[in-house]
């Protein structure tokens, strides 16, 4: 696109900050070697070359050279790498008194005698045959890495070596509560960090909530070009200077400013590219080059604010809702722009596919668009980019006043649609509809009710007729046959209800095996089981299982089989849970979870030790594991039990936890089932010794 001067030169002026891809623990060839690493690599050289076309192919252009307690071995890797056009943060992987792994990042223009310096006072006097761990503990380097001008990153938090595991109580609160700590990193997002320390990653355990919570970066040891490929060995860091000032930045504000591999990535979206003024007076010459995420515009008094969103305003041709606002745009284009005053505009669009176009407009003339051919449109801006809109800070005060206006500023950003009107009618009427059907088989059900109440003492007043030998009498009979007919239609009333129940959208189960006693990353198996919550059959037989026997297939798939020695002399294989107990846990949670919580399944865990199975909702009507046990029973969703009691998957007496779960889990291991009662959750937990 040939371009004007004005913009041409407004396109090499800064844009503000970018996000920037970095890997930020990046181990020189020396690590690898030291640590007896398999690589195909057998040179410093090639080794880092792979590197570094590595980092090219993923788009990585910031690293950090991080070997462990010591900096000039990645010396030659930092050197290369700048030279290939990669930002580099020197530094080094040290390990505290504690045994606590830390990153300490500095400057890219710092030189080696600094790092080398930094870690002298450390304790590291000689890098070659380095001590395990340096002089201070983590509160005491955190404290001096602020003196050092350096950042400190908490690496791989919650590993091993990480902060979170080492430490304990009160010593880890003080220092994960510690101001000069900005950030830790995962190989993954905070919410599949293990459940003990998710809280605190999140900044929702009281006891460690902070003013500004540590920021999570995806970070782990680059050993190899391949290890680049892995999600966690990278993240996007947005910085406007790539330096420790950046990164404390971007830390401090990681909702905007830091985004993990985990999280989406951002759609394209139009935007301001440029503007520039010709006019000749004192606008001549000024120009602009936007950031790419440009929503807001920040400044103090003075500082041409209100001028640069008038000068867009008039370019777009919008017109200000406010009558205030009106006049002080009016004042701007009259004043400050004047007549002759050219302003030109670049934007770029992405749909259907990107787009560069040029908005020019003369006061007082209308604007005119151009494509990237030069080619004049017969377009105005507004079709360019139709949903831009502008407000002044003193405009946007002025429409809140007047709810008619603020009404108008929404209605605005309201997606239109024609059609709305006429659906919403059919869809008032349908439920009105449903709503009707709904009452009536209410009524129907609740006659029944009374009717099958009045069986037992009609067959009582038979018996009593054919005792007496009063034949004749017995014609009352007919009025008994009526009443068997309806107990044997009773369940097929029940069918509308049962279709619903068998398809809740809700009723789902999240099965997940771990291979140990605690989440993890990995899994032997997960599964997201949908469908019915009862077998459904055809007439060639079974279609699909149920809930329940997809979900005890999962258990079986995963939990192994035992072999006993009983009587002191008689082996028997033994499954390491009774079957009723499960099949119980299982058929609670589908039918007394709460389902008005949308969005939220049924989480069947199994780990090494144990098998937990969680259900949505707060336990309904007073109900408690105390009561629980003693067979106390108050359903939250009466017709789905009674239809799946119909089904012979539950007890009428509510004694399922006592008899199926407590007492087979004691004649199978001698174990007492936990009943766990969580914010928004219940759980069964049964124990595997």
């Amino acid at each position: 696109m040939n371009l004007p001067p004005p913009i041409e030169t407004a396109l090499t002026l800064p844009d503000g900050a970018r996000f920037y891809r970095c890997a930020l623990q990046v181990n020189p060839f020396a690590y690898v070697q030291r640590h007896a690493k398999t690589t195909p690599f057998d040179s410093e050289a090639t080794y880092n070359a792979a590197l570094i076309r590595s980092f090219k192919e993923h788009d990585i252009e910031v690293i950090a050279v991080t070997d462990h307690q010591r900096c000039t071995t990645g010396q030659s890797l930092a050197e290369q790498a700048r030279s290939a056009g990669v930002i580099v943060f020197p530094g080094a992987e040290v390990e505290t008194k504690e045994g606590i792994h830390m990153l300490l990042l500095f400057d890219p223009e710092a030189s080696m005698d600094r790092c080398n310096g930094v870690l002298g006072d450390c304790g590291i006097h000689d890098q070659i045959n380095p001590p395990s761990n340096i002089k201070y503990d983590v509160h005491e380097l955190l404290r001096e890495s602020k003196k050092w001008g350096c950042v400190c990153i908490a690496a791989h938090v919650a590993g091993e070596k990480g902060l979170l595991r080492v430490l304990n109580n009160q010593a880890r609160t003080t220092a994960w509560k510690f101001e000069q700590l900005l950030a830790c990193s995962l190989p993954g997002p905070s919410e599949d960090a293990p459940e003990n320390l998710r809280p605190i990653l999140l900044n929702k355990n009281p006891d460690y909530h902070r003013d500004r919570a540590v920021a999570v970066i995806n970070a782990k040891d680059v050993s190899g070009p391949e290890d680049l490929a892995q999600p966690g060995a990278s993240c996007w860091v947005k910085m406007s200077d790539i330096s420790v000032n950046g990164l404390r930045q971007a830390f401090l504000d990681p909702e905007s400013r830091i985004r993990l591999n985990s999280d989406p990535e951002p759609e394209d979206h139009a935007e301001f590219v440029a503007a520039a003024w010709q006019s000749g007076g004192f606008l001549d010459g000024a120009a602009i080059h936007f950031n790419e995420n440009l929503n807001i515009l920040v400044g103090g008094r003075g500082t041409g604010k209100s001028t640069m969103l008038e000068s867009l305003r008039y370019v777009m041709g919008l017109e200000p809702i406010g009558e205030d606002a009106k006049k002080a745009h009016e004042g701007i284009v009259r004043n400050v722009l004047k007549s002759g005053t050219k302003i030109s505009l670049l934007v770029k669009t992405y749909q259907p596919s990107p787009h560069l176009y040029l908005i020019e407009r003369t006061v007082p003339n209308p604007p005119v668009v151009r494509d990237d051919t030069g080619k004049v449109l017969k377009l105005a801006p507004i079709d360019i980019l139709p949903q831009v809109e502008v407000y002044g800070q003193h405009e946007i005060s002025e429409l809140t006043k007047s709810p008619e206006k603020l009404t108008r500023l929404l209605y605005r950003f309201l997606e239109h649609d024609d059609d709305m009107a006429t659906r919403k009618r059919a869809i008032q009427g349908e439920l009105e509809r449903s709503r009707t059907r709904i009452l009536e088989t209410e009524k129907e059900i609740a006659r029944i009710s009374e009717e099958l109440a009045r069986l037992p003492a009609l067959e009582e007043t038979l018996e009593n007729y054919k005792d007496a030998g009063l034949e004749e009498t017995l014609k009352e009979q007919s009025l008994l046959v009526r009443e068997e007919s309806v107990l044997k239609t009773a369940v097929n009333r029940r069918d509308p209800f049962e279709g619903i129940i068998q398809f809740l959208p809700q009723a789902g189960i999240d099965a997940v095996a771990y291979p140990d006693r605690a989440k993890d990353y990995t899994a032997k198996e997960r599964l997201t089981i949908r469908g019915a919550m009862v077998p459904l059959a055809g007439s060639q037989g079974l279609v699909e299982n149920g809930l329940v026997e997809q979900a005890m297939e999962f258990i079986k798939r995963n939990t192994g089989v035992k072999t006993q020695l009983m009587d002191g002399v008689r082996r028997e294989n033994r499954w390491a849970y009774p079957e009723e107990a499960l099949r119980e846990a299982i058929v609670n949670a589908l039918v007394h979870r709460d389902y008005l919580l949308s969005g939220s399944d049924i989480e069947l865990s199994i780990y090494e030790d144990r098998l937990e199975v969680g259900s949505p909702g707060r336990l309904p009507n007073g109900i408690t594991p105390e009561r629980m046990l003693t067979g106390c029973r108050a359903a939250r969703n009466q017709l789905l039990k009674d239809v799946m009691r119909d089904y012979g998957y539950l007890e009428h007496m509510g004694m399922g936890i006592p008899r199926k779960i407590v007492k087979s889990m004691q004649a199978h291991n001698g174990t007492m089932p936990e009943l766990i009662v969580e914010e928004e959750r219940f759980v069964v937990r049964l124990l595997n010794l």
